[in-house]
């Protein structure tokens, strides 16, 4: 079963990384429809998440598609929502659990649906207004940097709580903000690699987990990742692909994760 794990998460892993998502959106109801208990499978996919995540950080910080200050503000909310989330999961019945992952996804691909292209952010100096990242702090621009840092909340409260790293929220969100399509998935591969290290560590903490199955089913995310996030990086990939790709995933894996909540 090990080696049906690692083939599916290689795959799978360099196609999410083309998108710019960790992708435990989809390894939950995926290692769920394989009989993996849901308690497993949100660890599994957080720990997946951090190497595949780190690999596609890589090559995008390479590329010159994000800088870490960028990501500063967002960052700031995301240790706090991610150690919540975790102990709300460790608390909750499992068929809320369920609920709550069907709503996320249908609300997220439905918003990915019909939302329309917004001007893209080229210029340094504009994203780093939207970042809330200037020497001169004033309300606007803290205003920002506020609604930047409950984005990164949400985002690892989400992560902790259903398993995902939160990309699947964090990419719409820049996007609905000006950013650029292939900008907003590197910065949110970036925050979601933070988001599912804490999410993975609160969750371990309150749980075992079996690391000599994990590791290397992590390895296989890494290389996945490392793989899809070069094409990504330096392919032709439109916002227009991003967004329909993603929300068909969403809407399909919504649908499952709906009716293991109503069986």
């Amino acid at each position: 079963m090990l080696e049906v794990y690692f083939v599916l998460v290689l795959v799978l892993s360099g196609l999410f990384a083309i998108l710019g998502v960790g992708g435990a959106s989809i390894y939950v109801p995926l290692f769920i429809l394989l009989g993996m208990p849901i308690g497993a499978a949100i660890p599994l996919a957080l720990f997946i998440n951090v190497f595949s995540t780190a690999a596609s950080s890589f090559n995008y910080y390479r590329a010159k598609l994000f800088k870490i200050r960028y990501a500063l503000w967002i960052l700031i909310g995301v240790p706090f929502g991610a150690i919540l989330g975790g102990w709300i999961s460790s608390v909750i019945p499992e068929k809320i659990i369920f609920a709550l992952f069907s709503l996320t996804l249908l609300a997220l691909a439905w918003r990915m649906l019909i939302s329309k292209e917004r001007p893209k952010v080229e210029s340094d100096k504009i994203v780093e207004e939207e970042a809330g990242v200037l020497s001169e702090v004033e309300g606007a621009v803290v205003e920002t940097s506020i609604v930047h840092s409950a984005a990164g909340g949400l985002t690892g409260t989400i992560s902790g709580l259903l398993g995902i790293g939160g990309g699947v929220f964090l990419v719409p969100f820049l996007i609905e903000n000006g950013w650029n399509a292939k900008k907003a998935a590197a910065i949110s591969t970036f925050v979601v690699l933070c988001a599912s290290l804490f999410g993975f560590v609160t969750h371990a903490l309150v749980k075992k987990v079996d690391f000599s199955f994990l590791l290397p089913i992590g390895f296989a995310g890494m290389i996945g990742a490392y793989v899809g996030s070069l094409y990504m990086a330096n392919g032709n990939i439109t916002e227009k692909m991003i967004k329909k790709a993603f929300a068909t995933i969403l809407l399909l894996f919504a649908i499952y994760m709906g009716y293991n909540f109503l069986t």
